[in-house]
């Protein structure tokens, strides 16, 4: 069974159970679905009766018919360095970009697989470890852009715009945001990226892997200080945040950069003599965190 048949059937049992008089929290874990779903739902029943719930069927998509093809066909054979990139791969989302460019259309990253009815099969990179983007890696930083118990449309945009003025030069460096599909992120957010030249990428409902990155450094600060921490108020979350985040950018080992931590360009002094052999230790937030350093 599809996606989209197991969807429909799920709305339509939802219908039955709202005849049957039962509530939100009920009909989803009944059907197995998030309160908010079912919510939308029982409102789309109520303006319009069961029937709304029906699947349309697939949203209809522009597709390219044969004679559109031979357009970005004749470019796509140029490969992509010609067309700005930094090296001979094709990727869905490049070729998406081109498409946009040179036809003005705009296609899914799933209808662009099934390009292959042209006898086109679009190339997914190979690159390994050893290939590694080592600028990229060089130039990541946690940064920290603040902590509220209320967040809003408005002080995700003010985020934005104090993070973008915080980067200074850096931000030229930056070439995508990826994010999540909260609805605090409104399109003045991502104007505010997109200003910068940015690429605004969303990913996939319910795929944490997708913005891998960010579900570790997450982890990390729970693991290494939260869950240690009673946090008191908004003041004292701050101060702890930022403890750590001078800590993870300044201190904190990267296996990634061979050990060293985002602000640091070389290794350490090796000691040398019993005068230089002593370690000295730096507590941060009381003992949570300890840094050693060499003596002086």
């Amino acid at each position: 069974m599809s996606d989209s048949s197991k969807s429909s059937g799920s709305r339509m049992q939802a219908a039955e159970l709202f005849a049957l008089g039962h509530d939100n929290g009920a009909v989803a874990k009944e059907l197995r679905v998030s309160v908010r779903s079912v919510r939308r739902w029982r409102q789309a029943c109520g303006h319009g009766g069961p029937s709304v719930l029906t699947s349309k069927g697939p949203a209809s998509r522009p597709k390219l018919s044969e004679a559109l093809f031979a357009v970005p066909e004749q470019e796509l054979a140029k490969e992509p360095v010609a067309h700005g990139w930094p090296d001979q791969t094709w990727t869905l989302a490049r070729i998406k970009t081109l498409i946009g460019r040179r036809l003005h259309k705009s296609m899914t990253l799933s209808a662009i697989a099934q390009m292959h009815r042209h006898g086109f099969s679009h190339q997914v990179p190979t690159r390994r470890a050893v290939e590694r983007n080592e600028e990229a890696i060089t130039g990541r930083r946690l940064h920290i852009t603040g902590v509220t118990a209320h967040p809003t449309r408005d002080r995700a945009v003010q985020q934005a715009r104090n993070l973008t003025v915080d980067l200074g030069i850096r931000i030229e460096t930056l070439r995508f945001l990826l994010r999540d599909r909260d609805g605090k992120y409104s399109e003045a957010f991502d104007a505010v990226f997109e200003a910068e030249e940015m690429e605004i990428l969303n990913s996939a409902p319910q795929a944490p892997r997708m913005n891998a990155h960010c579900e570790r450094i997450i982890g990390s600060i729970r693991r290494e200080a939260l869950d240690h921490v009673l946090i008191m108020n908004e003041a004292h979350a701050r101060h702890v945040l930022a403890a750590y985040e001078r800590h993870y950018n300044e201190h904190r080992p990267h296996q990634a950069r061979n050990q060293l931590p985002p602000d640091a360009h070389e290794q350490p002094a090796a000691a040398h003599g019993l005068s230089t052999s002593k370690a000295l230790r730096t507590r941060i937030l009381g003992g949570l965190i300890n840094e050693y350093r060499y003596a002086a």
